[in-house]
């Protein structure tokens, strides 16, 4: 059974995609923000871009029905995952964001996408 508000479905395909959008947006620019502030390279809008892509139709797939917090987390964890890998492998030419250095050794890139999953969980 889906959730429901005020007689409107959560998992209605209007509400799927706005609830999308919005996780979206935090999701992928927060995390490209971060992921260049702690010693990741900027990225082309192309990869940003395509990382929109990605995050919004896993989250309008996904938002059918609640899911339980250890679900979410795992679920952003993935998430973060792939925008790492995405964000690294997108050296730029004409970068949307940059740091002006690339990653260095140690734990802070895994741990500033292991808080972002969360805060967006």
């Amino acid at each position: 059974m889906l959730w429901q508000h005020g007689g409107v479905h959560v998992g209605h395909p209007v509400i799927r995609a706005l609830r999308a959008a919005v996780f979206t947006a935090v999701c992928v620019l927060a995390s490209a923000a971060l992921h260049v502030l702690v010693g990741g390279g900027g990225m082309r809008p192309g990869g940003l871009a395509a990382a929109m892509a990605a995050i919004w139709a896993g989250a309008y797939l996904l938002a059918g029905r609640r899911r339980d917090w250890p679900e979410l987390l795992a679920l952003c964890a993935v998430s973060q995952y792939g925008l790492h890998q995405l964000f690294s492998g997108s050296s730029p030419v004409s970068p949307v964001f940059s740091s002006g250095h690339e990653h260095g050794p140690g734990l802070a890139m895994p741990m500033i996408h292991l808080a972002a999953a969360m805060c967006s969980s």
